[in-house]
């Protein structure tokens, strides 16, 4: 099986990209409207800006104290496309070659420097074990397995390894459980050190642990501007 190019992948993704958009711009047309107060309603044909909405608590309210941001799909959809078209204009600046890796079944994988260590999950089974080895010593590993084998464990006890090896790592996923429960398995370890090196970035899952919310950015960002809020409130005293 041979790889396809990058301008391919780029002009099959930009196609399909395309006509999703186009479709769900067509369905946006049929969606009622969000009332946001007793007064004020946003409509999903009147986009706010950057296409933000917000949807109440509760169906239909008198007014809403609560509400929830919803952000267009439209909208995440053409920034990805403008990301996509970036890459293409730029694919120096990106990690294409390993990305097209991916895409080939022939493809060997080569050989990394991480240092390699044991788990730190010593209850790791032997299948979780070589899907972990496996990852530090390759540059692209796949690790598959059905519903409740332990992938997001593995994972964690990757993210730990790379950590500890001063490596920069970025965490992605389609859900936030997914990530957040990845995430655990390296608050496991219980140093301040690691937590330090660990910004999470979006809105944890409502299960997500209370060391998911003390790494977010906007925790983050808390800690740094508690010791700014109190030297402006003595510099004010001294004013």
């Amino acid at each position: 099986m041979s790889v396809p190019s990058l301008d391919q992948l780029l002009h099959s993704f930009d196609s399909a990209l395309t006509e999703e958009i186009s479709k769900l711009e067509a369905h946006v047309g049929t969606c009622s409207s969000v009332a946001t107060s007793s007064t004020s309603h946003v409509s999903h044909r009147s986009p706010t800006i950057e296409n933000l909405a917000l949807a109440p608590q509760e169906d239909n309210p008198d007014s809403a104290d609560d509400a929830q941001p919803l952000i267009s799909s439209v909208h995440l959809l053409q920034r990805l496309q403008e990301r996509l078209q970036t890459i293409a204009r730029h694919p120096k600046d990106w990690s294409t070659p390993l990305a097209l890796k991916a895409f080939s079944s022939s493809s060997q994988p080569t050989t990394l420097s991480i240092s390699k260590t044991s788990p730190q999950d010593v209850s790791l089974d032997a299948s979780q074990s070589v899907a972990y080895c496996r990852a530090l010593e390759n540059d692209l590993t796949f690790i598959w397995g059905p519903p409740g084998t332990g992938k997001t464990r593995v994972i964690g006890q990757i993210l730990h390894a790379a950590l500890n090896d001063e490596l920069r790592i970025l965490l992605s996923s389609t859900t936030n459980a997914a990530v957040d429960h990845a995430l655990d398995g390296v608050f496991e370890d219980k140093h301040d050190a690691i937590t330090e090196k660990i910004l999470r970035v979006g809105t944890p899952s409502q299960d997500a642990s209370p060391h998911v919310h003390t790494v977010t950015l906007t925790q983050r960002l808390e800690s740094q501007a508690a010791p700014l809020r109190e030297e402006l409130q003595e510099l004010k005293e001294v004013l």
